[in-house]
């Protein structure tokens, strides 16, 4: 008799427990949408709208001219070498060869540990 009561108690807490845990997701979704209504008539409230003209406004798509001096060679020459110099002081290096290891060390990696100090040998 004592058992037949504790399995339905279980019965009732486990299913209790799961309608607490998805009634609790339905209502964090519930409030989630309502703050989302609420943000979006609050914004629509603030925004007037304003009295639209007769004719809309032309946009012309003409860039306004400018005059472009010339660079200097020596000066190009300069700002090439300047890039060239940055980019090996802080880039690494292109790398147009791909290489393969062969090799014992390559087939076995538990010894690649005790070549590059990740293991002790006993």
């Amino acid at each position: 008799m004592w058992e037949n009561i504790t399995q339905n108690n279980g019965w009732a807490i486990s299913a209790g427990g799961l309608l607490i845990v998805f009634g609790g997701l339905i209502l964090i979704a519930c409030v989630i949408l309502l703050f989302n209504r609420i943000l979006e008539f609050v914004e629509k409230r603030s925004v007037k709208p304003e009295k639209m003209e007769t004719e809309p406004p032309v946009r012309t798509t003409e860039l306004p001219e400018t005059f472009t001096e010339p660079v200097p060679e020596e000066d190009q020459i300069a700002i090439a070498a300047l890039i060239e110099l940055y980019r090996r002081v802080h880039f690494d290096a292109i790398q147009s060869e791909i290489t393969f290891v062969h090799g014992n060390d390559a087939q076995n990696a538990w010894r690649l540990g005790f070549k590059y100090g990740q293991r002790k040998s006993s």
